[in-house]
């Protein structure tokens, strides 16, 4: 495969404190960053328990290896993609303010024949409702002449002459289409209360906790109904 000939480089050249070689639009961990972590791992797995200061010692030590690399991967992952995620916008941005009149348009012109399509429905509902009630006619005075037919041989002629003028009679056309044109039936929908849908049809939402709000509560001494909640320590380091 030919490779662009666009070149998108970090600002620094990488060095051995770097820990992510960028190239557009080949990216690599350095060897140095393989050689962190697996030092950091090492150390890492050392750890089985903290049950006394010099154990909560050791631990604090992994843990400084742990996330200095994360963050630092963290840091460079995030200096690469800026040039990238602002490229991207600009692209979004571009295409957005590009297509949006085209799009208000097509919509407006298919709400027009959206009501089109809705109107020759009607109308074919119509001409079908005819359509049935004319063959009830035929079949109650069909029947009408064979209660009063005085021999088979009337009864076999009514029913012979009813069948063919019911053959005669044609359907309605179907609705006239247009090449490429698709038309597909849909609900447009407005909710109206939201706590009715909820509890009538629970399936029909998407409910979320907000955990950030639930912690505050549970500081403040609430108890939150709905909620199993217990206190638990995370540790962490400083930068």
């Amino acid at each position: 495969m030919k490779k662009s000939n666009i070149k998108l480089k970090t600002t620094k050249k990488p060095d051995n404190g770097s820990l992510i070689h960028f190239d557009w639009p080949d990216v690599e961990l350095l060897p140095a960053a393989e050689a962190a972590r697996k030092k950091a791992l090492k150390i890492a797995k050392v750890i089985t328990k903290v049950e006394s200061p010099e154990e909560n010692q050791k631990a604090v030590e992994a843990q400084t290896e742990l996330l200095g690399l994360t963050r630092s991967v963290e840091k460079v992952r995030k200096e690469i993609k800026a040039p990238l995620l602002d490229m991207s916008k600009r692209i979004d941005t571009l295409a957005k303010d590009y297509v949006e009149p085209l799009q208000a348009e097509n919509q407006r012109i298919s709400g027009m024949i959206g009501d089109y399509q809705i109107l020759l429905q009607h109308k074919r509902n119509a001409e079908e409702q005819a359509l049935r009630e004319e063959l009830a006619q035929r079949e109650r005075e069909r029947e009408e002449e064979i209660a009063n037919a005085k021999n088979l041989d009337e009864v076999t002629e009514i029913r012979e002459r009813y069948s063919l003028e019911a053959q005669a009679i044609e359907a309605p056309p179907p609705p006239p289409t247009v090449e490429k044109q698709i038309l597909r039936s849909d609900w447009k929908i407005e909710v109206t209360d939201i706590w009715t849908l909820a509890r009538l049809h629970p399936t029909c939402v998407k409910i979320e906790p907000r955990l950030i709000q639930i912690k505050e509560l549970l500081d403040a001494g609430h108890q939150v109904a709905g909620i199993r909640a217990e206190r638990v320590i995370n540790a962490s380091v400083r930068s």
